[in-house]
């Protein structure tokens, strides 16, 4: 009877080993990858010092807005510029984890998605996508200090007339500056593309860029924001300020 019940126990074991063995090829790589995956979000979010992030969930499957596999959702704060900077963030987490993760892949696109949450004007809470294409993989900037990007935006605030009314520098792997400026009334001898080629340095060497410029009372004016390793940017600007700071369109 002994012997009967350790057969049975025996084979019991060898078709579990058999299965183990079976699923560990596939199985356990997606448990591997979602737990790099869920540490990669951790310390790049948490890179960013809780800055209008937060929180940060991966979803296993497409989002509603077929945000990709694995997705990572972000909840962060609407900052009543037309979901610029909220766009943003979102890109450079996408960005820093994507090549944390999976430095092997071509482009961002086979790595993973990401999709903000953000609470609406009317108080409603809305998911936004965020598309990446084919941003490439691999880019390795050389930023420099904070002290000098903070100087870098000081100096081109002296050279356009500009009032520097705060500037930040966010570490998602690299540096991303965050600048807001004032802007004197009437006509500028310069354009938006100019203030973004000195503040991105030369060779440009920022993980991402965001610029504000308000009126000197505080009222927005324009806003733009670019993210290297995401490929993608966007912005926003009141009528007529789009030409007024020589935007080219198109």
């Amino acid at each position: 009877m002994g012997r009967c019940r350790w057969y049975a126990a025996m084979a019991i074991l060898a078709c579990c080993l058999t299965a183990f063995r079976g699923a560990s090829a596939t199985d356990l790589d997606q448990v591997a990858t979602a737990s790099s995956l869920q540490a990669a979000v951790a310390q790049v979010v948490g890179s960013l010092g809780g800055r209008s992030v937060h929180g940060a969930t991966v979803i296993p499957a497409p989002g509603v807005y077929e945000c990709g596999s694995p997705c990572v959702r972000l909840r962060v704060d609407n900052k009543a510029d037309h979901e610029v900077q909220e766009v943003w963030l979102g890109r450079l987490v996408e960005g820093a984890v994507g090549e944390l993760v999976r430095p092997d892949q071509k482009t961002l696109a086979e790595d993973l998605g990401v999709e903000i949450v953000v609470r609406t004007r009317g108080g409603h809470l809305a998911t936004v996508p965020i598309a990446t294409g084919d941003a490439q993989l691999g880019r390795h900037l050389d930023s420099p200090s904070d002290e000098d990007l903070r100087q870098r935006a000081a100096t081109a605030a002296d050279k356009y007339g500009l009032t520097l009314d705060s500037v930040e520098v966010l570490h998602p792997l690299d540096s991303a500056l965050a600048v807001r400026f004032s802007v004197p009334p009437g006509k500028v001898p310069w354009t938006i593309g100019q203030l973004s080629e000195d503040l991105e340095g030369s060779p440009a060497d920022l993980e991402g860029l965001s610029i504000q410029l308000t009126s000197p009372s505080g009222s927005p004016l324009f806003s733009y924001a670019y993210a290297v390793r995401a490929a993608g940017g966007g912005g926003w600007w009141a009528p007529g300020q789009d030409a007024r700071f020589g935007l080219q369109h198109g």
